[in-house]
């Protein structure tokens, strides 16, 4: 996405048919030939609207007569070209570091491979089946406690958040095949992607993705893919799913899945996210590899003490007072 420089310079003093002006780089080495081409600019403004965001541009001016430079201007150096405006990160909360999260249950196929980076967690269910060896998680099990009750909270916090935010994009029927830049978008019903959708930060590290869908997401079988490029990270990618997000088989997916019901992860599917459901079951299907890398691969944080909440304050300014 190209934005705009504008240059400006005091006019030369003597006769001049006009002026050519160079963009290099930040060391100030030219790169010919002239922005302007072979029209002179007349007057002593130019707008350079080929440049992109986060690189820094510098500039040097030269005055003409009769097709005879002058010496280059001092050079100038723009402030780096801003990004474009995305949407800021959601609050995640204690559920921050859980890799698996559900209301219900959660289950994987016994004997399968799944590994887990992060916390597994249920509230207010307490089941967790077949997530033992060759099942691997990195963090802790919860199962009903105050932690994964604590971290549904925090999930339907997040989830409202982003649905008070307006200005969304709209995305129809399956977004496979398409680019999507940062910033918020929203389906107002179910959304599928067949193939491979591309997320481009376009070089911002901080760049976010907000994924509105009204109902279902799901993703086709044997040849679907979120691939992130331009400096993207999984982590600043949100999906909040209205009811149930499945995964089909081998499906490669980025980001973090927030769903107000359940989530199935299919056979040999990867996420490289969260995934976090809040009423229901997330079902994991052989294979099914849950990793979660946070910007800079970073571990997830610790866990938080599985404590109860204190009690409340108690009331102040309690009066008695009888009558006849």
């Amino acid at each position: 996405m190209a934005h705009q420089i504008t240059i400006s310079w005091t006019a030369a003093s003597g006769l001049i048919d006009g002026y050519n002006i160079y963009r290099g780089t930040a060391a100030g080495n030219e790169a010919p030939p002239p922005l302007n081409g072979s029209s002179l600019i007349v007057g002593t403004s130019f707008e350079d609207d080929a440049v992109f965001p986060g690189r820094v541009y510098s500039y040097s001016v030269r005055s003409v007569r009769h097709g005879v430079e002058s010496i280059s201007s001092i050079d100038i150096v723009a402030p780096p070209v801003p990004f474009p405006p995305s949407p800021s990160h959601l609050d995640l909360g204690a559920a921050v570091s859980f890799g698996v999260l559900a209301g219900s249950t959660i289950t994987n196929v016994p004997g399968t491979e799944t590994r887990v980076t992060g916390d597994v967690g249920v509230s207010p269910g307490t089941s967790i089946t077949g997530m033992d060896f060759p099942a691997f998680i990195s963090g802790v099990f919860h199962r009903g406690d105050f932690v994964s009750a604590a971290a549904e909270s925090s999930l339907v916090s997040a989830m409202s958040a982003a649905h008070a935010l307006t200005g969304a994009v709209t995305l129809l029927g399956d977004i496979g095949g398409q680019t999507l830049v940062p910033g918020l978008y929203q389906a107002s019903s179910s959304l599928g992607i067949t193939g491979q959708l591309i997320l481009d930060a376009q070089g911002d590290p901080n760049a976010v993705w907000i994924i509105c869908v009204g109902s279902s997401l799901t993703t086709a079988a044997s040849n679907s893919s979120v691939v992130l490029v331009g400096g993207a990270e999984a982590a600043n990618v949100y999906w909040i799913v209205g009811s149930s997000a499945t995964l089909g088989v081998d499906t490669a997916f980025a980001g973090n899945i927030l769903a107000e019901v359940s989530i199935t992860v299919n056979t040999r599917a990867s996420v490289n996210g969260r995934l976090l459901a809040h009423t229901g079951a997330v079902t994991l299907d052989h294979n099914g590899v849950v990793m979660f890398q946070a910007c800079n691969l970073e571990p997830l944080p610790a866990s938080p003490p599985n404590t109860p909440p204190p009690p409340p304050a108690p009331p102040t300014n309690v009066h008695v007072q009888s009558e006849n």
